[in-house]
């Protein structure tokens, strides 16, 4: 399972610019409220799953800090594939989507056999990212959920919209084969 940060696992307020910032400043790890019942969907969905990958347009530099939220709420132990300004081009760019879709295309690259679970939220461009890798790579991802944050989220072809993870199936029998 690949899942985004802002707004999926964490109540951040993306789409509200200054409230954001400050959450993103101001507060550690531990201070941070998570979405209500993510930590118990992607534990179970992460028991029989070969890996659950967070996948956030964040600097690596605030690694800890997610570290301590995913530890503090619950959340099953994690990779994480974060920004390291500076040292990647798609990195440096202000377009997180390029981002996220060159960390998927590596994760396909290096994880040849494993099909996917891709979480994320209508904040930014997680919708579209996700179904333009699932066209790039038939057959290797299960299912696509992303959380209307907005309320007015356009429905989208393969694309599972939800408001509350626990609307999810958020048991084995939805989480990707094993690689």
């Amino acid at each position: 399972m690949v899942a985004d940060f802002d707004d999926t696992l964490v109540t951040s307020d993306v789409a509200r610019p200054l409230l954001f910032a400050a959450r993103l400043l101001l507060a550690n790890g531990t201070q941070l409220a998570a979405v209500p019942g993510a930590a118990a969907c992607t534990a179970a969905l992460a028991a029989d799953a070969s890996a659950f990958v967070v996948l956030s347009g964040q600097p690596v530099n605030f690694f800890p800090r997610l570290a301590a939220f995913l530890g503090e709420h619950g959340f099953p132990a994690a990779w994480f594939a974060l920004r390291d300004f500076g040292f990647e081009p798609e990195a440096d760019s202000l377009d997180v989507g390029a981002f996220k879709r060159a960390r998927l295309e590596l994760l396909a690259q290096r994880l040849p056999h494993a099909r996917f679970l891709l979480v994320g939220d209508s904040g930014e461009q997680d919708a579209r990212v996700y179904a333009e890798f699932r066209d790039a790579h038939p057959g290797r991802v299960d299912d696509i959920w992303i959380r209307d944050v907005s309320g007015d989220a356009p429905a989208t072809d393969g694309v599972r919209l939800f408001d509350r993870w626990a609307d999810l199936p958020c048991d084995a029998t939805a989480a990707p084969a094993s690689p």
